[in-house]
């Protein structure tokens, strides 16, 4: 079954027009009849006896975990296994489309209309549900770049399996988190480069308090709200493996730094609600 799915990358071409609803044509198609006990079996064999593709997410928690399956520079074909019921509000850099294998969920997509622009990268909106209805296994959805398709996908059902195939390296459309309080902030992939400043911080943290501070400050200096802000919900979900002292080092610098910003503010308050 897993040669099955990869082999829904034949003729695919990511810079047709019609690669989009391509996607689509071909996740309809597939039919998986295996229980969910024999495609994890399966998928357990394959991922110790095969040799995997560059993996699209790692340290990203967009899936619990994901696996990426095809990747040929231009698109990858990804499973996504869902424990938790809710993901965040929000639109895409890239397009393609998904399939429900397993569970169930049910899909929200929003109207977005801008209210007040902070940043680049951090505005205040309306946010208003325009339509709902539940993904039951075999409904597939297209996936659009860019605002005109923003969504919510609350799995019912844990586990939730999807699978996804879309482009990659898309950096002219940005992707966004829109929280339920109207705050969109732009999603940002880290970079190697940003683990490894964040890593080398830790240690400089075991070494000296001030210096390990000066070098963090460093850091949020150079980089976008944006960039920091995707940084800080890494290192807060532990997802980055750093120590306690070091997140809450981290914490306490991002709160004082930002502390007197109206939409972090409003950041602080989606996070509590």
């Amino acid at each position: 079954m897993i040669q099955e799915i990869i082999e829904l990358a034949q003729g695919l071409d990511s810079k047709s027009p019609s690669f989009q609803s391509d996607c689509f044509s071909r996740l309809k198609t597939l039919n998986i009849d295996l229980s969910l006990e024999e495609f994890n079996s399966e998928l357990a064999h394959w991922l110790t006896t095969s040799s995997l593709p560059t993996q699209l997410n790692v340290y990203n928690n967009f899936g619990q975990p994901p696996v990426t399956l095809f990747h040929n520079e231009s698109f990858v074909i990804d499973l996504y296994f869902w424990l938790y019921s809710d993901t965040s509000i929000h639109t895409h850099s890239f397009t393609g489309a998904f399939k429900v294998l397993y569970g169930q969920s049910q899909q929200d997509i929003y109207q977005i209309i801008e209210k007040k622009k902070y940043t680049n990268d951090i505005s205040l909106n309306d946010i208003n549900i325009i339509d709902s209805k539940i993904l039951i296994k075999g409904e597939c959805q297209e996936i659009t770049r860019g605002d005109q398709f923003c969504h919510r996908v609350l799995h019912l059902d844990s586990p939730t399996i999807t699978l996804c195939i879309r482009t990659i390296n898309d950096k002219h459309i940005p992707q966004r988190h829109q929280f339920e309080n109207g705050l969109s902030i732009l999603k940002v992939e880290l970079e190697e480069t940003i683990y490894k400043q964040i890593f080398f911080y830790e240690y400089l943290l075991s070494q000296s308090q001030k210096m390990a501070k000066t070098f963090l400050n460093g850091i949020i200096e150079k980089s976008s709200p944006s960039l920091i802000m995707n940084l800080f919900e890494a290192v807060l979900s532990g997802s980055l493996g750093l120590a306690d002292e070091s997140i809450e080092v981290f914490h306490h610098t991002i709160i004082k730094k930002f502390q007197k910003e109206e939409w972090f503010t409003y950041y602080l308050e989606a996070c509590e609600a």
